[in-house]
């Protein structure tokens, strides 16, 4: 974008466009339409440097100048929604990423004092939580692992050392959680992107930072583990009709798996053939 091109813009959202409008359609039931709105908001994030915005404007203060931190809060959370629909595609989850972290890079110039709740470590917290939710809603599909992996990526090469080491406790475990997964439904390309952004991670934060948080992660999911089976192992002889039922649920998990591995092969085979025939 050109300077003219922003000042235009952000002249139009300021004396023309019905913003409040536009937001509105972020959680519209049509995904198109939801895309379209989340683009416009990308637009007017581009207009912007981060840290101008939380400037005082000595003029007239624009859109986003105005209750800041309460419309960013909102913001967030309208696109942190769009991450939940069920029509979710890659064009909106990029976009979606977009948005969320240039509120992230506007947050990260608020005061510490900040009394709002707007902060590193809630945007974290929200991000993660759909990551999480996804592993445990719908391991299918992995849209918004990637996407939740994308933004940490992102976020975390802006953030700096100290500020990323502050919240490295709170998004290290969905991503290390990826690396060491041996399900039947491990993404290999998912795996792959945990891997490259943990690397990300491990040269920002440092190797000795890094190293503890990650073996407090560990540790954490080895007790929780433990703890786990020792409570399957109860059930197995207080209810045996529940530890069968569960059983019987985990074997139907593998045996989709590996259906959906063996198709996966066959178009891939037949792709090639046709590749090869041509």
């Amino acid at each position: 974008m050109t300077n003219l091109q922003i000042h235009n813009l952000r002249l139009f959202v300021n004396k023309k466009a019905k913003v409040g409008d536009v937001k509105a359609l972020l959680t519209y039931p049509h995904n198109w339409i939801r895309t379209t709105a989340a683009q416009l908001f990308g637009l007017l994030f581009a207009a912007w440097n981060p840290e101008d915005i939380l400037k005082k404007n000595t003029k007239k203060p624009e859109y986003l100048q105005i209750d800041t931190m309460k419309k960013l809060e909102y913001l967030s959370g309208d696109f942190v929604s769009q991450l939940q629909s069920h029509y979710l595609n890659p064009e909106l989850s990029d976009q979606v990423i977009k948005n969320m972290v240039f509120i992230t890079k506007v947050t990260k110039h608020l005061p510490e004092d900040n009394e709002q709740r707007l902060s590193i470590p809630w945007l974290v917290r929200k991000m993660v939580r759909e990551a999480n939710h996804e592993v445990v809603s719908n391991t299918t599909t992995t849209f918004k692992r990637n996407s939740v992996f994308k933004w940490i990526a992102a976020i975390s090469i802006d953030m700096g050392a100290d500020m990323l080491g502050s919240v490295l406790h709170i998004f290290l475990p969905s991503i290390q959680r990826e690396t060491v997964d041996s399900s039947p439904n491990t993404d290999p390309e998912l795996k792959k992107l945990a891997i490259e952004v943990m690397d990300i991670i491990k040269q920002i934060v440092g190797i000795d930072k890094f190293t503890t948080v990650y073996a407090e992660v560990m540790k954490k999911r080895s007790i929780i583990k433990e703890t786990r089976k020792r409570k399957q192992a109860v059930t197995a002889v207080t209810h045996p009709e529940v530890a069968a039922r569960r059983k019987l649920k985990k074997n139907l998990s593998k045996r989709e798996a590996k259906k959906r591995k063996i198709d996966e092969f066959r178009v891939s085979k037949k792709i090639k053939r046709k590749k090869l025939q041509k």
